[in-house]
């Protein structure tokens, strides 16, 4: 499967959900943050921690094992919009529990307009 069909799927699931609670929701235009200084940024958070992030997706201590996560995380970045490659490249940190520079990342989230708390709550800032 591809990225673009992956995520295709995950809007749709996510769209069937909003419907549920609310049959008239409309998504609204998507618009791309293909802006290169953030791209940079979001990619200046993702290299520092790719191998241990990459390492905790192929050898998780439960469920599937995932390769080429940070791959794929940087070209969502590069070639598709910058907000949604952080989003998902957040996400990854809290499922896979890897440790992160918290400040840094919650400044990058201010960048993006990120209310507080969306960032930093479930990140885990203990060194590894």
């Amino acid at each position: 499967m591809s990225a673009r069909s992956w995520l295709r799927r995950a809007e749709e699931a996510w769209l069937a959900r909003v419907h549920e609670d609310d049959p008239a929701f409309v998504p609204p235009a998507s618009q791309p943050v293909a802006d290169e200084k953030l791209r940079r940024a979001v990619l200046q958070e993702i290299h520092p921690v790719a191998r241990r992030l990459g390492l905790a997706a192929e050898h998780p201590p439960f469920g599937t094992p995932v390769t080429g996560l940070v791959h794929a995380l940087e070209q969502v970045v590069t070639e598709s919009c910058a907000d949604l490659g952080y989003r998902l490249f957040l996400r990854a940190m809290k499922a896979y529990h890897v440790s992160a520079d918290k400040p840094s990342l919650v400044a990058l989230g201010e960048r993006f307009g990120y209310p507080d708390g969306v960032v930093h709550e479930g990140l885990n800032d203990r060194p590894d």
